[in-house]
């Protein structure tokens, strides 16, 4: 059940944007700060340590509303921490007539893969906020990014994902639909995970690459054959699995119209070939 609350009218004089986010370079949290023309960025470590000093001499703000900014700022870097978030922004804070900070709005972004920490944070998962194709990859734990190539890919490990956009996009193709399997390659997640591939059409090719680890890699290939007989994926197949047993598993696909490539430059060789001929899923 979801219901609306509607607040008072407020009347302030100045808006103030805070947000906190994880620094891509280390473990610190940014502390952004900025109103009117004035704007700034702390790094705040393991020890939480704010430097007070710089932020009230870079931000002509009165003292009785720093020093409620000070305090806001660290109850969220405090909420930020405790629900595993990537993202607490504030748009805005305003400053009301008696002098003091109130949040008109919070926008909160939290770690998915973190919600089992929290059964509060869970119960507010509400699924009907995603797109089906975001449901599916859910619920089968993949990781799902939709984009607007013509080559879906499916890999085992988001370097694998990176290293692949990028290369092709050297021989002058774009990704369709990623979506990474992690560590974890099943039967049930792999036919999920190509459910999601032909969501998107039209389609040039399809790259399946994986790295099953410890699994067995003609296993693997066995029960991606079976998958493929009932999928309805009409564009050529690319696969590629490295593993134990992979001269045998790439004889699972000899008799087929799945081509089985020995490296990734043959990947990649594969993918423009079938690209160029213009075939279409």
């Amino acid at each position: 059940e979801r219901s609306v609350s509607i607040s008072p009218e407020v009347k302030f004089s100045t808006a103030i944007a805070l947000s906190l986010t994880i620094c891509p370079h280390s473990a610190a949290l940014i502390v952004q700060v900025s109103y009117s023309t004035y704007a700034v960025e702390l790094l705040v470590n393991d020890s939480l340590f704010i430097d007070t000093d710089a932020l009230a001499k870079q931000l002509p703000l009165p003292q009785m509303v720093m020093q409620d900014l000070i305090r806001i700022i660290h109850a969220t870097i405090e909420a930020f921490n405790a629900l595993d978030a990537l993202l607490i922004s504030y748009s805005p804070l305003v400053v009301t007539a008696e002098n003091t900070l109130l949040a008109l709005n919070v926008d909160c972004f939290i770690d998915e893969k973190a919600l089992f920490r929290s059964r509060m944070l869970a119960a507010c998962y509400d699924p009907f906020s995603q797109s089906k194709q975001e449901r599916i990859a859910t619920n089968f734990d993949l990781s799902y990014t939709p984009l607007d190539g013509d080559v879906g890919l499916i890999v085992s490990g988001r370097g694998l994902a990176l290293a692949l956009i990028d290369s092709l996009a050297s021989c002058g193709i774009k990704a369709a639909n990623l979506i990474d399997l992690g560590r974890g390659v099943s039967k049930d997640r792999m036919n999920a995970a190509l459910r999601l591939i032909i969501s998107k059409k039209p389609l040039k090719a399809v790259v399946i690459y994986l790295f099953p680890g410890v699994a067995n890699a003609l296993i693997l290939a066995q029960d991606l054959r079976h998958i493929l007989q009932y999928a309805k994926i009409l564009c050529p197949i690319i696969v590629r699995i490295e593993g134990e047993n992979m001269k045998a598993a790439q004889h699972v696909f000899s008799c087929s119209n799945i081509s089985f490539c020995q490296d990734f430059a043959a990947v990649l060789t594969a993918v423009a070939t079938r690209v160029k001929d213009g075939h279409i899923n």
